[in-house]
């Protein structure tokens, strides 16, 4: 089957990369936390609204894990079956599946994401819609604006505090 060892105990090499890689990672994220630096906020995939978006994020993301059960679980499944994968199809592309499948992972995030900010704002614009009725229509935009982002993060925060700082920053542009 593409030269690999049919054993209980044989791990491809792409496979064992990528666990030894997020293994590592999650390591560093912990050690490094101890020291002040947050990984997450540089590798973790953020919402293109976000201040700390950058595009590397959507490799990098595949790589970060939230906790001990999370990367247990996650290189348990891609132990269970990424050594089949691999040994069937071939290490190479069972690279490109893992990429192809993380960065899909990613595209469908983004998406849920975005779907949820868009209806939070549309739900959030009929509110204040009702909220600021007639006497602020006439006021200078500036002033609503500030009224905004005055009420708006309070709001959020009691609903939905993951979202608050991205919509805000929204509001800001």
């Amino acid at each position: 089957m593409n030269g690999f060892n049919s054993g209980m105990g044989s791990t491809p090499p792409v496979l064992k990369n990528i666990i030894i890689i997020n293994v590592l990672l999650f390591l560093a994220t912990l050690v490094l936390e101890k020291y002040g630096v947050n990984l997450n906020q540089y590798l973790a995939l953020y919402y293109p609204g976000s201040e700390y978006f950058r595009p590397h994020q959507l490799i990098t993301h595949m790589f970060m894990h939230g906790g001990w059960s999370h990367l247990f679980f996650n290189m348990f499944g891609l132990w269970m079956f990424g050594r089949i994968l691999e040994q069937v199809w071939g290490s190479r592309r069972f690279m490109i599946y893992y990429f192809a499948t993380g960065l899909g992972a990613a595209a469908l995030h983004l998406l849920v994401n975005h779907l949820l900010i868009m209806d939070v704002m549309g739900e959030y614009k009929a509110m204040m819609k009702q909220r600021l009725s007639i006497p602020l229509m006439g006021q200078d935009p500036l002033l609503v604006r500030k009224y905004l982002l005055k009420y708006l993060p309070e709001d959020l925060e009691r609903n939905n505090p993951p979202l608050s700082e991205q919509i805000t920053r929204l509001l800001k542009l």
